[in-house]
């Protein structure tokens, strides 16, 4: 026997309701299998040209179009837009912004012209990351750190309230700790000495007010996040796996 969930609705306007209507397309919104769904809907969307390419996180979609390529921006973008067009999806133009990267200093009328309708920004969140047109993590630094210090605060209000030093240590872990952490192998070669005084600056200032009983060094910690991912890679089920094949890794 096969069950089957019926879902309808309904539209209220000016205090009247309309008959209810099956709905027999889409996925309940914030539902676990939502994101698989979309995934296999967006299976064949891919990219024109072999240089471009396009990366799909559940509904967030991001197109790489390198310097040198057979198939220009412009002719990808379409390409996406035609397709949503085929597949009965709209693309938020609102939300959409094309960045472009490019070494330090140089002159803006080299760029490219903006897409038409989309914003050219020079820097963009990618999944919790800020990158920056020229590849600058203090931009991203600036915002980790304003929200650690404001969740410092929540730490000092819980200390107040006598909150044990074993329990400060799981919420500093928690909720500061993995902000600063987060995606740390990605960015950490490109810190300057300037960003990495301000991030040991602020692991002095939690310790010292006590609100976590080890003091953590920025050096160490990239040391630690780069071990473990390295680590990870080197076994062949891993994403990333293919980047280490041309280079022999060292033996535990």
């Amino acid at each position: 026997m096969k069950c089957y969930e019926l879902r309808t609705q309904a539209v209220l306007l000016g205090g009247i309701i309309s008959y209810w209507k099956s709905i027999t397309a889409s996925s309940v919104q914030g539902s676990g299998i939502g994101p698989i769904l979309f995934i296999i809907y967006s299976m064949d969307l891919k990219p024109l040209s072999d240089y471009n390419k396009i990366l799909k996180y559940a509904d967030d979609t991001s197109l790489l179009v390198p310097q040198h390529s057979s198939v220009s921006l412009e002719a990808e973008f379409t390409h996406i837009s035609n397709w949503s067009d085929s597949n009965k999806l709209k693309i938020n133009t609102a939300k959409t912004k094309e960045i472009i990267f490019h070494r330090p200093r140089l002159p803006k009328k080299v760029l490219p012209i903006p897409l038409m309708g989309i914003e050219q920004v020079n820097c963009a969140k990618i999944l919790g990351l800020t990158l920056s047109d020229t590849f600058s993590p203090t931009q991203h630094l600036n915002t980790i750190l304003m929200q650690c210090n404001q969740r410092l605060y929540l730490l000092s209000q819980l200390k107040y309230q006598n909150l044990s030093g074993q329990a400060l240590d799981i919420v500093f872990n928690a909720l500061i700790l993995s902000k600063i952490s987060d995606a740390l192998p990605a960015f950490s070669g490109h810190i300057t000495t300037a960003d990495k005084n301000r991030i040991n600056k602020f692991f002095r200032k939690a310790y010292r007010r006590k609100l976590v009983s080890q003091l953590f060094v920025f050096d160490i910690l990239t040391q630690t996040h780069d071990k473990r991912l390295f680590n990870s890679i080197k076994y062949p089920d891993h994403c990333l796996n293919f980047l280490l094949e041309t280079i022999p890794f060292p033996s535990a």
